[in-house]
């Protein structure tokens, strides 16, 4: 099931009766509905672990389940696993700008997207209409805080203003949630079944690994952003220096 059908299922009548965790001085609050995944005991991820264990933080990654991945901490301290060719160089050509990694996203299939600084980016194997509203971000100086895309060619871009997405009537109904449960989204990640929003109080999913629902239950912050895979890896953090993963 794609992104767009689980949405439209989850709002025939579910949006009322979601699961809901991390209630009162328990975890991070949460909303939504999950996969019954079990955190990966086996994972094709173990040098970004090494990496993570090694430097001790993590602001922001990015995970497939076929083994790419990015690991980026403080302002510009990347490393990366199996990435297409053209992020590497897309993210070396960035240290030569001394841009931020504002965020950074890879789908199954190796297609990508890194926002760099306010709204610079490099995109590849992205939905056209996808890469026409960050050209014309670019273009009007709008802040891009998250993008992400999938094989589907669904979509999200997170901004200072407002959300971008091709997700239908449905989705929009799930931002206005959690606008008004969790304040203001910050980043949104997905995979070709599920995503993530991450807000100023809490977090929204639809679809995603329950293990990740877990987690949020034992956490004593509000994560800045996701990122994951359907296997079940994943890593959150908020953005600053407080961090969790299961890789």
């Amino acid at each position: 099931m794609n992104i767009t059908k689980a949405i439209k299922t989850l709002t025939l009548g579910l949006l009322a009766t979601l699961s809901l965790g991390g209630i009162a001085d328990a975890g991070c609050p949460w909303t939504g509905n999950f996969n019954d995944i079990p955190a990966s005991t086996t994972s094709p991820h173990s040098y970004i672990k090494g990496i993570i264990i090694g430097r001790g933080e993590v602001r922001i990654a990015a995970l497939t389940d076929y083994g790419a991945g990015v690991v980026v901490s403080g302002r510009n301290n990347w490393a990366i696993s199996k990435v297409p060719t053209a992020l590497k160089e897309a993210i070396e050509e960035n240290d030569k700008l001394n841009q931020s990694i504002t965020d950074v996203h890879i789908t199954e299939r190796g297609s990508f997207v890194a926002i760099f600084g306010t709204n610079g980016y490099r995109c590849m194997g992205a939905p056209t209409d996808f890469s026409d509203k960050l050209k014309q971000l670019h273009s009007a100086s709008e802040e891009v805080l998250s993008a992400c895309f999938n094989d589907r060619d669904e979509y999200i871009i997170v901004t200072e203003k407002t959300i971008y997405h091709n997700l239908g009537d449905a989705f929009g109904k799930i931002i206005t949630r959690t606008n008004n449960e969790y304040g203001l989204i910050l980043s949104a990640s997905m995979t070709n079944s599920s995503c993530i929003l991450c807000a100023q109080r809490g977090v929204f999913f639809v679809g995603a690994p329950k293990c990740i629902s877990e987690a949020l239950n034992r956490l004593n912050y509000v994560p800045r952003c996701i990122k994951y895979t359907d296997d079940g890896d994943y890593i959150i953090t908020d953005g600053v220096g407080s961090y969790s993963f299961s890789l």
